[in-house]
């Protein structure tokens, strides 16, 4: 199938979105599809987007770019241009794309980003759609509508996103949920010691308040001051930490899967480590679990939508150090039952979060209701 593939970051960069997206494309290539890729674009302000978004730093509010249907006119006029003749499909992870580029061809919109129609966020301001002015989220919802409404096909990687489209009047029929794959290259089953003389925890992630980074070395703490020899690695965010964090606390900072040596060391890392430990209060769908999922690593995190769909134990949202640092007591006490988590991980990558199976699952989705 010819497909054009437009994200408005360039789709080649490992770096960017986690990875989602060249993992998505590399693999559409790999089962034999030819890709067009557009790739990255302007963002081009109308004179109106460009007072709001001063207007919204000014009173440091978050103005969404990408959601502001004015600019994503101009967004969809810059991919229409670059659509070649004779492609079979537009795929994107863009509402604006979906909604405002001319294509004649059938656009499939897959994409984790969504804005509750409640706007739950509101309760959450360091969620990626948190701190919205009224105005902000009125912009937002009108995009994601268009998107929804023009996409012949919606397809989301988890449950809670394709409920809310149907709560912003998407048609039941054109949506889909097809879970991403883990951003790793398949490492195979790991097996590690357990118990082992030192527990070492990972931590995943740049958005250090979001993601429940105090949590996760307080947890640490608690464990180290009950006797327990303990480790906490910390990729992605750089914190400031005072001497009792620092003294169970390594930080890795951002490690680049671009470059060799720091891949190797994110590999060891998940190879080594005993379990992934992310206390999020939101996701869009976490990329992280699934890719513990394929080094057989068990993840303790917060129940939350976007990450509970693991395989795990996840805590209530706001649950105390103390109740993660109570689970990671229980796994040392009981081996058994941390083996039997660590087998679940493995068979849910193999089942549901590879991106092989995902492509196959979504082109599956494609031929079926767009032939």
């Amino acid at each position: 199938m010819r497909i054009a593939f437009a994200t408005l970051y360039d789709s080649r960069d490992i770096r960017r979105g986690s990875g989602t997206f060249y993992y998505l494309a590399q693999t559409l290539e790999q089962q034999g599809h030819r890709l067009h890729r557009i790739g990255p674009v302007d963002f081009d302000y109308p004179p109106l987007s460009r007072m709001l978004r001063a207007l919204h730093t000014r009173i440091s509010r978050r103005y969404v770019t990408f959601l502001d249907p004015w600019v994503g006119r101009r967004t969809g006029a810059q991919v229409g241009a670059q659509l070649p003749a004779g492609i079979d499909l537009l795929l994107t992870n863009d509402y604006a794309v979906a909604a405002y580029t001319p294509a004649r061809c059938p656009v499939v919109l897959y994409t984790d980003a969504m804005l509750t129609h409640d706007y739950q966020e509101r309760h959450l301001p360091a969620a990626r759609l948190g701190n919205l002015t009224p105005i902000s989220r009125a912009l937002s919802v009108k995009t994601i509508r268009d998107g929804l409404q023009r996409a012949d096909l919606c397809v989301f990687p988890a449950q809670w996103i394709a409920q809310e489209a149907r709560h912003y009047g998407a048609d039941p029929a054109k949506i889909a949920v097809v879970p991403f794959g883990a951003n790793m290259t398949d490492p195979g089953p790991v097996r590690r010691a357990f118990p082992p003389e030192v527990l070492r925890l990972l931590f995943v992630g740049k958005d250090w308040d979001r993601k429940g980074g105090d949590t996760a070395v307080r947890a640490a703490l608690d464990l180290h001051e009950r006797g327990c020899p303990v480790r906490l690695h910390v990729v992605g965010a750089q914190p400031a930490l005072d001497e009792g964090a620092a003294a169970v606390v390594t930080l890795h900072g951002l490690l680049d899967k671009a470059d060799p040596e720091q891949h190797a060391q994110l590999d060891s890392l998940f190879r080594e480590s005993h379990a992934l430990v992310l206390p999020t209060s939101s996701e869009g769908f976490v990329i992280a679990v699934l890719e513990a999922a394929a080094y057989s690593l068990p993840v303790l995190a917060t129940d939350v939508p976007g990450v509970s769909d693991g395989a795990g134990v996840f805590l209530p949202l706001g649950a105390p150090p103390a109740a993660y640092a109570d689970v990671l007591a229980g796994w040392l006490g009981e081996p058994d039952v941390y083996r039997r988590l660590a087998a679940e991980a493995r068979v849910y990558f193999e089942n549901s979060v590879n991106w092989e199976s995902a492509v196959r699952r979504l082109m599956g989705l494609i031929e079926e209701r767009l032939a």
